[in-house]
């Protein structure tokens, strides 16, 4: 792994494998990619493995996918760790009012048996509840900035109703 990738933080907010952010190298096209293949894309296996319970992992954004989910059509208010996580993201990305263009996140799923919430821009909020209330397949344009324990950290940044 490279130097300068990745920033995990603990539940104890102490900083691990942190070198010079500057030195970011440029993002990587947006590609589509299947949910459950973006943690061997990120090559951050074993990383992820390692996090305490209540761990999270920082990334530059570097990594941007288009990735095909079901939305039930559940929308809350951000939950507090991922909160913490983009708020931390955005100070290690040294953006220390990024935070504020989350609020909510939406539930999703990849087969329907396994689901789980994704942090949502404010501005898309208004558009997915009238396009997506009742649920149904979405694509979403995302930036990978880490994980929280056993999910990753996607930032959604568009979306299409499919």
């Amino acid at each position: 792994m490279k130097k300068g990738l990745v920033v995990a933080i603990s539940s104890l907010i102490a900083i691990f494998s942190i070198s010079r952010l500057e030195a970011q190298p440029a993002p990587i096209a947006e590609r589509e990619i299947e949910y459950g293949k973006i943690i061997d894309d990120v090559q951050l296996r074993q990383v992820f493995q390692e996090l305490e319970p209540k761990g999270q992992l920082v990334t530059p954004p570097i990594f941007r996918y288009t990735v095909k989910l079901n939305a039930t059509g559940r929308l809350r208010s951000l939950s507090e760790p991922r909160r913490s996580a983009i708020e931390n993201w955005g100070k290690a990305m040294k953006s220390l009012d990024f935070s504020s263009n989350y609020s909510h996140e939406i539930e999703v799923s990849v087969d329907e048996k396994r689901y789980f919430w994704l942090p949502w821009q404010k501005q898309l909020v208004s558009p997915f509840l009238e396009e997506r209330k009742n649920g149904g397949s979405i694509e979403i344009r995302s930036v990978f900035i880490g994980a929280i324990k056993d999910e990753l950290l996607l930032l959604t940044v568009g979306f299409v109703s499919l």
